[in-house]
């Protein structure tokens, strides 16, 4: 009887180990995420926290790491238009601002 116990146990471990070759376990991500940025009118000046990012849209914001941030567009003879987004890590934003003219 402790033989064929001890047989359905090694059947079991062996099942089992063999099973877990084909798990597949999803890792997060821990790579920052990016922001499209897009606006009508096109060319309006980029703001990233207040922070003057050297970009006019349609651009894309790349690298952007978890958490809330505020991005403002300025473009003259429009009012400026900030939106926060909340980024994740790997996440995608996609933004399509319409200004509105002063």
């Amino acid at each position: 009887m402790k033989v064929i116990w001890g047989i359905v146990a090694i059947v079991v471990l062996f099942s089992l180990s063999s099973c877990r070759e084909n798990l597949v376990v999803e890792e997060e991500s821990t790579q920052p995420g990016n922001i499209f940025v897009n606006s009508i009118p096109e060319g309006a000046a980029i703001y990233l926290n207040s922070w003057n990012v050297f970009k006019s849209t349609p651009d894309t914001l790349r690298n952007i790491y978890p958490g809330v941030h505020n991005v403002r567009l300025s473009y003259p003879g429009y009012q400026d238009t900030t939106v926060s987004v909340y980024m994740q890590f790997g996440g995608f934003s996609d933004l399509n601002i319409v200004l509105t003219p002063e």
